[in-house]
């Protein structure tokens, strides 16, 4: 299922508690919940494209958790130093989003335009966790039509794009009491789809 841990539907209600584990680059996410009222907290993810991923399914909070892409952010403040001054830079913009979305009429590209929470439902909490050296904190594909969400007590640090992205539908987001550092813009909000 894409995960490196799986909670399915037939674990409804739910309630469970998933402690002190590291995840390490499965093809989606950490840990792919599709039941309701899951916490995820003290654990790691490195290199997973999605932390913690949850299809229309609430009540998830995850907290105390470490999410890395480790050597992403050198690589663009890299890129940004070697295209400074080509021509590059005055005909792509935003060169330096080498890990952004590529689409093509064939084929969908695996990007790292992601992070630690991937499809949130209504109810889920980001508390007390370290978001750091990675392109997102978390994308528009995350929580993309998350409802009653709450960021909170988190730090974001080095972060190649957005720390935390509300587009496209986001409803009722809540941050609060986080913290930022070396991060390209801090909160983003584009309803490119629509209103919110």
């Amino acid at each position: 299922e894409h995960g490196n841990f799986h909670v399915g539907k037939k674990a409804a209600p739910g309630f469970i508690c998933i402690d002190n584990f590291t995840f390490e680059t499965p093809a989606g996410s950490g840990v792919i919940t599709l039941t309701h009222n899951i916490v995820v907290r003290n654990c790691t993810f490195h290199g997973c494209r999605f932390g913690v991923s949850g299809p229309k399914c609430d009540n998830v909070f995850v907290e105390n958790c470490t999410y890395t892409q480790k050597g992403i952010y050198s690589d663009v403040v890299d890129i940004i130093k070697r295209a400074k001054k080509e021509k590059l830079n005055e005909k792509f913009k935003f060169y330096f989003w080498a890990h952004k979305t590529l689409r093509n009429s064939k084929k969908q590209m695996v990007n790292f335009e992601t992070g630690i929470l991937g499809a949130a439902g209504r109810g889920w909490h980001l508390r007390n966790s370290l978001i750091e050296d990675s392109f997102e904190g978390f994308s528009c594909w995350g929580p993309n039509t998350a409802k009653d969400l709450q960021v909170y007590g988190n730090t974001f640090r080095k972060i190649g794009d957005n720390a935390i992205e509300t587009e496209n539908s986001i409803e009722n987001i809540r941050i609060y009491n986080n913290y930022f550092e070396d991060v390209f813009e801090p909160i983003s909000w584009q309803p490119l789809a629509g209103p919110p």
